[in-house]
């Protein structure tokens, strides 16, 4: 049997909806359907029941979802070792990124990937969401991290939804709210990015239908967190770049809670055996990146 079916059913076992599972694969919920039928009507017992919340293991399915979950490890590990096998993981990678991923999750994932790929080099462009898209559109390097929506035409995996929150000075009129209302801080003196790099911002600020006292600008996010210490103005930045960064400035969130998703960007038309097991190694650790 193909393998693929038990990893639809081991989706629906976990999450609940076929309507889920349909998107997660790409197809339409009869056809999720017609899949568990199969899988059924090959091993000759029920395993799937249909209730008002949705659906679940029978007593049979539950029996058997060890053994799924065996079948997938196994196919994994045999797939793994042959790409192991069949190409050597050695060369450069170049990547573009902006400041939190370089910050908070590149070093770590460099640091657990060359444990395994020990050839393998990091060639590392830094830089704003503009730099990051002129070096996209030139396919100056093999991946970039960026932020969705991306207005260029290239592959992307979503990895991570990352909060935009309020900073404020220590002595804010609004430190002690539970969270930050945007129509509370309109007049107050706005610090931001520069126009070309602000997506994030000016998204939020789209939503609102509101206009903030923007006094100052700058490329640096840290910069930015330093003017608000100093009481020059209040701003919004992702949770990320404020990781282990929060000293000296209080955090809240919005009333109405806007994320970014970060996402691996694939900028040239096709990818190598190095790029693909490094894209593939993000993929599988990324709760472990994040934490």
């Amino acid at each position: 049997m193909d393998i693929k079916k038990y990893r639809v059913l081991l989706s629906a076992f976990e999450l609940k909806s076929l309507t889920e599972v349909a998107e997660k694969y790409g197809n339409t919920q009869g056809g999720i359907s017609h899949i568990i039928k199969d899988v059924e009507s090959t091993l000759g017992v029920s395993l799937l029941k249909r209730g008002k919340k949705g659906v679940s293991p029978t007593e049979e399915g539950e029996k058997l979802i060890p053994l799924i979950k065996s079948i997938i490890k196994n196919e994994d590990a045999l797939f793994e070792n042959a790409k192991q096998l069949s190409a050597t993981v050695s060369g450069t990678i170049s990547i573009a990124t902006f400041t939190s991923v370089g910050t908070h999750w590149l070093p770590k994932i460099i640091k657990n990937f060359t444990a395994l790929y020990k050839d393998v080099h990091f060639k590392l462009f830094n830089g704003d969401y503009a730099d990051i898209e002129n070096w996209i559109q030139t396919k100056a390097v093999d991946l970039a991290f960026v932020a969705l929506p991306l207005s260029l035409k290239c592959k992307t995996i979503p990895l991570y939804k990352d909060e935009l929150l309020a900073i404020l000075p220590p002595t804010h009129r609004l430190v002690k709210n539970d969270s930050c209302d945007i129509k509370d801080i309109v007049g107050d003196d706005f610090i931001t990015l520069l126009e070309s790099s602000n997506h994030d911002f000016r998204r939020v600020m789209d939503n609102t239908g509101l206009k903030l006292n923007v006094k100052y600008t700058t490329k640096d996010d840290y910069a930015i967190m330093a003017m608000v210490r100093q009481s020059l103005g209040v701003s919004i930045m992702p949770s990320l770049i404020l990781k282990n960064n929060t000293e000296g400035i209080v955090v809240k969130h919005l009333s109405n809670r806007v994320y970014r998703t970060i996402a691996l960007a694939l900028v040239k038309d096709e990818t190598t055996p190095l790029i693909n097991t490094f894209c593939d190694f993000i993929q599988k650790n990324i709760n472990e990146i994040i934490a």
